[in-house]
Formats: structure tokens, sequence, C-alpha cells
């Protein structure tokens, strides 16, 4: 069995050694790059084309949702495994709809993190307890973390504010 090729990208220097060193210890995993930019992402994983992106979302360059974006549209077949410490409803929809097999919070422990890999890789998906709760939480236990407004509603306030800025 042939192991899994994984890239990082994480601009924090020293959570991106650990996980590169977690990783490295796993028989079954192959680190095959890792970057701190969005931008650098994009154009290492599409000439790399990994398995599976461990993802920040806050970047330097590109945001990781858009990094997501981009490359599931180049390479439908990477999985996406988002590790971020912002989560709230909107943002777990916008992971959702940009094609994220995962979620787990940072501050999740290391045997969860190895388990969403692990889900991931086989062909699931694995979203934590904690995003979840964190989205509950985010708006007032209706689930959405959007004050109850439709999709719809929210594209509305988004023209409205875009406008007015």
């Amino acid at each position: 069995m042939s192991k899994k090729k994984i890239f990082i990208v994480e601009d924090e220097t020293l959570l991106l050694d650990f996980i590169t060193d977690y990783i490295m210890a796993n028989p079954l995993f192959k680190i095959v790059g890792a970057c701190t930019d969005g931008f650098e992402a994009l154009s290492q994983c599409a000439e790399i084309k990994p398995d599976l992106v461990i993802l920040d979302l806050h970047l330097p360059g590109l945001n990781g949702v858009e990094v997501l974006k981009s490359l599931r549209r180049r390479n439908p077949k990477i999985k996406f495994l988002v590790f971020s410490s912002a989560c709230n409803a909107r943002l777990l929809h916008q992971v959702k709809e940009a094609g994220a097999n995962g979620f787990i919070d940072k501050v999740s422990g290391l045997k969860e993190f190895s388990v969403a890999l692990e889900t991931i890789l086989k062909g699931g998906q694995y979203f934590s307890e904690s995003v979840k709760a964190a989205t509950t939480s985010s708006n007032g236990g209706n689930g959405n973390g959007n004050g109850g407004l439709s999709a719809a509603d929210l594209e509305i306030l988004d023209r409205i504010t875009q406008r007015s800025s």
C-alpha cells in the first residue's frame, strides 16, 4: 500500500513543524510539502498533487477558503482537512461549500486529529464536535450562525454593505 501524500498549509511555524513531525511519524503518510502562504500553496499543490491538504484558514497572501476553492476546481480528487482556531457557522458553511472534507479546531487533541486524517483519507468526512458546538453557540443555539437569517437574507445584507462602503 502506498503512502498517502500530505501537504500542510499553516502560517504559524511552530505549529507547522509540529504537524509535520507528527505526520512523519506515521508510516501510512508522507509529507510532500508545506508552506505558510496561500499563493504558495496554490503553486506547490498544483505541481505536487497531494492526496490531502491540511489547511489553515487565516493565511498571508490568499485566505484558506480561496485556496480551497481554487485547488478544488483544479483537482477535485484532493481531500481537505481545514485546521483553524476560527470557527463560526458562516465559516463552516463557506468551507463546506468550497469542498472541505473536514474541519477541526486547533484545540482538538492529537487523537482527534489522527481520526480526522484517517477518516478523510478513507473517503469520509470529519467535522469535530468542537466545531459543531462553536457554530451553534455563536448563534444563540439556532445552529446556522447567521442569527436566523437565510442565505438569501445574507446575500442581500452583503450587497447593502458593499454599496455603503
